[in-house]
C-alpha cells in the first residue's frame, strides 16, 4: 500500500467505481426495456445503495447528527420511492 492510501481510501475508491459502473450499467440498457420490471427495480435498488453511499461516505455525514442524516435518508427514500412508483405506474 502506498504512503498516505488508507483502508478507507480505498474503500472510497472501490465504491466510486461501483458507482460509476452502476451507472454506464443502467445508461446502456435500451430505452424499451427501461420499463421492464426487473430493471426498475434494479434501477431503484442501484439509486438507494448510490444515495446511501453518498451520504455517508461522500458527504461525511455517517458522523453528523442524527437528526439530520435521518432527514436526508427519509428524503432520499421519498425521492427514490416516488420515482420507481413513477415508473412502475407507466409500464
Amino acid at each position: 500500500m502506498k504512503s498516505g492510501v488508507t483502508t478507507a481510501t480505498t474503500a472510497l475508491r472501490w465504491r466510486w467505481l461501483i458507482m460509476c459502473m452502476l451507472t454506464l450499467t443502467l445508461a446502456l440498457f435500451p430505452h424499451e426495456a427501461l420499463f421492464a420490471l426487473p430493471l426498475i427495480v434494479f434501477s431503484a435498488a442501484a439509486a438507494l445503495l448510490k444515495g446511501i453511499w453518498i451520504i455517508n461516505d461522500f458527504m461525511e455525514l455517517k458522523h453528523a447528527p442524527p437528526m439530520l442524516r435521518r432527514m436526508l435518508m427519509l428524503w432520499l427514500l421519498l425521492t427514490t420511492s416516488a420515482v420507481t412508483t413513477a415508473a412502475l405506474w407507466q409500464s
